[in-house]
C-alpha cells in the first residue's frame, strides 16, 4: 500500500494489523493517510524500487518519481483536504499499537 501510495489499501492494512481502535473516524485517518503521502511525509524510494523491476499497479513509468494517487482526483482531492483535514494527533488518537509492533517506533 506504501509503495503504490494507495489510500485505501493503507486502510485495509492498517484495519488487518489490528491497529485501528473500535469507532475510529475512517474519513479523518483516510485524509491525513491521503495528506501524508501528497506531501511526501510518507513515501518509498520508487526509482530504487523500479531499478530493481518492482511493478507499480497505478502503471507509474515516471522517472521522476511523481505520481498520482490511486482512488483520488484532483476535485476529491481539494474536498478531502479542506472538509476532513485532521490535526496529527487526533488520528494518532484512533491508533492503538499492539506490543508486536514496538520495536517500528
Amino acid at each position: 500500500a506504501i509503495i503504490d501510495m494507495n489510500v485505501d489499501r493503507s486502510i485495509e492494512a492498517f484495519q488487518k494489523m489490528g491497529v485501528l481502535v473500535d469507532g475510529a473516524d475512517l474519513d479523518k485517518v483516510r485524509a491525513k493517510v491521503e495528506e501524508n503521502y501528497r506531501t511526501g511525509k510518507v513515501k518509498a524510494n520508487r526509482k530504487k524500487l523500479r531499478r530493481k523491476g518492482y511493478k507499480f499497479k497505478d502503471g507509474d513509468d515516471n522517472e521522476e518519481g511523481a505520481t498520482t494517487i490511486p482512488g483520488l482526483s484532483a476535485t476529491n482531492a481539494t474536498i478531502v483536504s479542506k472538509e476532513t483535514k485532521a490535526k496529527d494527533s487526533e488520528v494518532m488518537s484512533f491508533f492503538s499499537l499492539p506490543a508486536e509492533y514496538a520495536f517500528v517506533a
